[in-house]
């Protein structure tokens, strides 16, 4: 991913709730926070739960992580749609399931 996309905070919030639109998650509000001398955490706050981006432009890297709740959001393809809207080269996903008791 390039240094210059992951430095700008308008593309990565609107990538985020893009994908997260997508993805069957309402969300309520997205906002972000520029570092100096780069970077960018954005945060979207779902009805389901939450999501965010951490970025590091002089790495040439992004982290996701996506929480949900309920059924209608799909965690994993907002994360895949994210991916491909920023155009990761390389990617790693894991997937928690969380409350959920071991069968």
């Amino acid at each position: 991913m390039s240094a210059e996309l992951l430095d700008d905070p308008a593309v990565l919030c609107e990538s985020l709730e893009r994908a997260l639109d997508k993805a069957g998650a309402t969300v309520c509000e997205v906002t972000y926070k520029q570092f100096e001398p780069h970077g960018v955490t954005a945060m979207a706050l779902l009805s389901e739960s939450h999501a965010s981006i951490h970025t590091y432009p002089e790495r040439g890297a992004a982290f996701v992580d996506v929480f949900t709740c309920g059924r209608k959001a799909d965690p994993e393809l907002a994360v895949q749609m994210l991916r491909d809207l920023l155009g990761a080269s390389v990617s790693r996903v894991t997937t928690i399931h969380r409350g959920q008791e071991d069968s």
